[in-house]
């Protein structure tokens, strides 16, 4: 037999609903004071772009290269008017030189130090003691470094011509003669060093010319700046 147990009755507890939190809204400290919230990408712009005002104030020179009553001249239209005036004659020279660089690589041409020091210490003596040459060279808007190069590729240059460069004594003496009064070495062996350096000289110099257009139809150049490559076709 089944005893049945008699139903309880309870209170129904009603629950109230909690309203649904608000987005959007800001989270607060225990002070009760809101606390912004930054990106990361803010943070980096941020930091970029007071990097660039910095750099430009810095830096203004590379911008601006003159300012005329209030007015700036500003770098592009100064490269402009450059490139425009000097750009082909310039340009030119930069290729002569990595052609030349280009061609004493292949033939394993290498100038040292020791060898350029030389030059220098020779420059420095023709010029005497009265004469500084870091001050001629400031004059002329060089650098010490700027010289090292002008004679290392000098010495390049020579080295690469002077192959198959053949002088006679034949040559010499009448060099001697034909100079006699130019020639600046005293003693025999001195006056003879200086005729054959001269003789060389010139028929390098002879030689340059040839050797130069060789060496420019051979290359492969294409002028990205509205100049026309010299191999093109037309």
């Amino acid at each position: 037999m089944i005893q049945c147990l008699p139903m309880v009755k309870t209170k129904s507890k009603t629950s109230k609903t909690k309203p649904a939190p608000k987005t959007g809204a800001k989270k607060t400290d225990q002070k009760g004071k809101s606390s912004p919230r930054f990106s990361r990408k803010t943070t980096i712009a941020t930091v970029i772009v007071l990097f660039l005002l910095g750099l430009f104030y810095f830096n203004r020179h590379w911008f601006v290269v003159a300012i005329v009553n209030g007015q700036p001249i500003w770098r592009w239209q100064y490269n402009q008017i450059l490139e425009k005036q000097y750009g082909s004659q310039v340009l030119d020279q930069m290729i002569d030189k990595r052609l030349i660089e280009q061609k004493a690589k292949e033939k394993g041409v290498v100038i040292d130090q020791e060898a350029i020091d030389q030059e220098i210490d020779q420059i420095k003596e023709s010029l005497g003691p009265d004469n500084s040459l870091e001050e001629i060279l400031a004059f002329q808007g060089m650098t010490m470094a700027d010289l090292r190069e002008e004679i290392k590729n000098q010495l390049i240059l020579e080295e690469l011509l002077s192959a198959g460069v053949e002088v006679s004594q034949e040559e010499i003496d009448q060099y001697l003669v034909d100079n006699e009064e130019t020639i600046i070495a005293e003693g025999e062996e001195e006056r003879a060093s200086e005729a054959l350096e001269a003789i060389r000289i010139d028929k390098m110099n002879q030689k340059f010319q040839g050797w130069y257009q060789a060496i420019r139809e051979e290359a492969e150049i294409t002028y990205l700046i509205g100049r026309q490559s010299p191999n093109s076709e037309d």
